[in-house]
């Protein structure tokens, strides 16, 4: 285990120089990219590996990460940005910041979170006016003249660029009176045995996508639809009523999940997550004010997002 004073020697010029490194394949290649000296990299670099006490790299003909280099680099680079986003909301000025903005969510997770976070946004910069539509289609964002939308799911759009913002766990459940009733599935396979509820706007209902613990994805017959809903609190409401199994994300069912209200399966497989990404349209450049609210938010939510924080989706024994 890493002591702490070691972990305290460690800076972020040094960890910065690290991903710089590993982004771009090798040394060379990142006091290119950079315009800063080969021989400072390979410093920083070593310096790092002298204040963890490990190997990051294993240096042969081509410069590749080890199994505790690549640990780190998974880690570090969500960590960084976002110690980049709190950097930038705290660091800019509200006075210097005005303008309207104008915004698309999807309805349910824009309701339940994303709009007080936007709020709060809006009153910390008393320069800034919003429009926000909460609507679960995909607008046109160019043709609306949006300056971000956030959505959850695949970029399909290649007019689209952003980033993204958290990873959102799916959440594969049911009331204690549909397990009662129907009887509770241990694996994806006894799936197509029961009744299902299905959000329309998020997954394909004809093929529910699990994955192994090493991220290979399996195929499942999914439950027998018997409610198809564009609206996920309509899913909501219909799991709750004992209808059926639903297939949500984890910001719908957190809380009723918490309170005992709704039951997460633990199934042999997890349902792949999706994600969430703040998005504008190729064709124009992203507004100053745009940038600090997506920072914003970004620096709120965090990666796993903050609801995520205490889901016990084990479930109690039924």
């Amino acid at each position: 285990m890493i002591s702490p004073q070691r972990a305290t020697s460690v800076d972020l010029v040094t960890l910065r120089a690290f991903l710089a490194v590993v982004e771009a394949g090798g040394i060379s290649a990142a006091a290119r990219r950079s315009g800063v000296a080969k021989s400072v990299f390979s410093e920083r670099v070593t310096a790092l590996e002298k204040a963890l006490g490990v190997t990051l790299f294993n240096r042969g003909q081509r410069l590749s990460l080890t199994e505790r280099g690549r640990v780190l680099a998974e880690g570090a680079r969500p960590l960084l940005g976002s110690l980049d986003d709190l950097f930038q909301v705290v660091t800019i000025n509200p006075e210097e910041l005005g303008g309207r903005i104008k915004i698309t969510t999807s309805a349910g997770l824009g309701v339940r979170y994303l709009g007080a976070i936007i709020t709060d946004y809006l009153a910390e910069h008393p320069n800034v006016d919003a429009e926000i539509t909460y609507d679960d289609r995909f607008v046109d964002i160019a043709a609306e003249n949006y300056d971000v939308a956030l959505r959850i799911g695949q970029m399909r759009d290649s007019d689209l660029v952003g980033r993204r913002l958290c990873a959102i766990r799916r959440i594969i459940c049911a009331s204690p009176s549909y397990i009662e009733n129907h009887g509770r599935p241990r694996t994806v396979g006894e799936l197509g045995h029961h009744r299902g509820i299905a959000y329309s706007l998020l997954q394909s209902t004809q093929d529910w996508r699990f994955q192994s613990d090493s991220g290979k994805l399996v195929n499942a017959k999914p439950p027998r639809t018997v409610l198809l809903a564009n609206n996920g609190e309509a899913v909501r409401d219909a799991v709750l009523a004992g209808i059926g199994i639903g297939n949500l994300p984890s910001f719908f069912v957190a809380d009723d999940i918490a309170a005992g209200r709704i039951i997460a399966l633990k199934l042999d497989f997890s349902i792949a997550p999706v994600d969430l990404w703040a998005l504008h349209s190729r064709r124009r450049e992203p507004r100053p004010i745009a940038e600090t609210l997506i920072s914003w938010i970004a620096s709120r939510l965090r990666d796993p997002p903050f609801w995520e924080a205490n889901l016990d989706t084990s479930g109690p024994a039924v």
